[in-house]
């Protein structure tokens, strides 16, 4: 089970960086999980068109299931 993250920093404002942690997963499979995070970073356009030009990173960690 694979979980996605974002992070967002935005070009006019460099220094200032968000993670954001998808509400839907876990998702059985990494590739399944890097679809979402397509889909997410598409979403953050919404927010502004500043978000047109801004850095987009990242991570689809395996989760340890163990005792969940």
């Amino acid at each position: 089970m694979f979980k996605a993250f974002i992070m967002i920093c935005l070009a006019s404002l460099p220094d200032f960086c968000s993670e954001i942690e998808d509400s839907r997963g876990p998702y059985l499979d990494r590739e399944a999980c890097i679809e979402r995070v397509a889909e997410m970073i598409e979403a953050t356009k919404a927010f502004g068109p500043e978000y047109y030009t801004a850095k987009y990173k990242y991570r689809c960690p395996k989760l340890d299931m163990i005792g969940t």
